[in-house]
């Protein structure tokens, strides 16, 4: 944590200072404008579902590994029978009389991730020297068609490289060192179906969580000049879709609202509304803000309104979602503050984003800003 980090200069007898340097990014602009969430904030407050099943499910592998688990035995609160017997299908385990034993010639843990559960990654090789390829990275399934289908520019350490093929089948992304002046920004399209509400109240609540499918695919890149951010052409993505089952909170305009503001605006207002409240999100979850997704629904089938998801992206969900429903309220007025004092005009990335291109329009920012007000007031707030 930032915290842990400014405590380690001058800890022992010597007096000491730490200096926040703030990127552009929209959560750095956040906590330069709001401070008072660093510093008076709690300094840790990490989630995890350990009810999660692709967690459990590593933990067990790990564990068998350093020693067999007899029948009956617990692991913690979870009944490991049903995992044991799903592993010993996948020849990981073997089980003697009532005794799984390890069998594999693998070490599990190096399989695992500290920063995501996701099961699969695709393996981004270096084969820029044929005779020597080399593996530079990874990067989990659900997000690789972003970032190195093929003809995509990925950068890694500062060096650019050109993403030759993306082999789905054996999620492997093969590339080679370019020097180039663009970069490449895929178009994704994404869409969020609720499986089940966890949250107490009916379908149409203005506020919920439950469990949710995603559904994305790439179906085609731009090329974008650096420094001038030209746009130099596009192409095409063939890539199958990539679906998730995980949590999700929601929030939803009151239909009155939504039915008698103009479609183009109201269309303005929440994708307004999704960036603002997806950028503010991390600081109350203290996660990157590339755990989560944002999608903004004009009408959702579910709530039979105007709606915005922020899901996890982790398989099964780690928590987010909960934490937010919880903190809704708060989320909002933080929402409205900061759309209240950042210094631009009409939008900019770090609280609605762009404004719109139709000048008869209202600007996102004052229809967003609206927007929560309405929101805050139906709250309480």
């Amino acid at each position: 944590s930032a915290g842990q980090q400014a405590g380690r200069a001058g800890r022992r007898e010597d007096v000491s200072a730490a200096i926040m340097v703030a990127s552009s990014s929209p959560l750095d602009q956040f906590l330069v404008h709001h401070p008072e969430y660093f510093f008076e904030g709690s300094p840790e407050n990490g989630l995890i579902n350990p009810d999660n099943l692709l967690i459990v499910v590593n933990h067990i592998k790990c564990a068998a590994f350093e020693l067999p688990f007899k029948r009956g035995e617990w692991f913690g609160h979870y009944e490991p029978t049903d995992a044991l017997e799903y592993l010993t299908e996948a020849q990981l385990l073997h089980e003697v009389r009532g005794v799984w034993h390890w069998m594999s010639d693998t070490y599990p843990a190096e399989d695992i991730s500290l920063r995501t559960a996701a099961r699969e990654n695709v393996v981004i090789i270096d084969h820029g020297d044929r005779a020597r390829p080399r593996v530079v990275g990874e990067v989990d399934a659900f997000s690789a068609p972003m970032l190195v289908h093929t003809d995509a520019i990925y950068i890694h350490d500062g060096q650019q490289y050109h993403v030759d093929e993306l082999d789905w089948e054996s999620k492997k992304a093969y590339i080679r060192p370019v020097n180039v002046e663009h970069y490449t920004d895929a178009s994704l399209s994404v869409r969020v179906e609720v499986i089940e509400q966890l949250s107490d109240g009916p379908a149409d609540s203005e506020r919920a969580h439950g469990e949710v499918l995603v559904g994305a695919i790439v179906t085609q890149y731009k090329k974008i000049r650096m420094h001038t951010h030209e746009n130099l052409g596009w192409g095409k993505v063939f890539l199958p879709e990539s679906q998730m089952h995980t949590s999700a909170y929601w929030l939803s305009l009151p239909r009155y609202l939504s039915e008698r503001m103009h479609e183009a605006t109201l269309n303005g207002a929440l994708a307004g509304l999704a960036n603002l409240i997806g950028n503010i999100a991390p600081v109350y979850l203290m996660c990157d803000p590339r755990d989560l997704g944002v999608y903004a629904q004009v009408k959702s089938p579910f709530t039979d309104s105007s709606t915005v998801f922020i899901y996890d992206k982790v398989p099964g969900g780690i928590g987010f979602a909960e934490k937010l429903y919880d903190a809704h309220d708060l989320l909002l007025r933080a929402a409205l503050d900061h759309a209240r004092s950042c210094g631009c005009q009409d939008g900019c990335p770090s609280c609605v984003g762009v404004r719109p291109t139709d000048e008869a329009l209202p600007f996102a920012k004052q229809t967003t800003r609206q927007l929560l007000e309405v929101l805050l007031m139906r709250a309480g707030g």
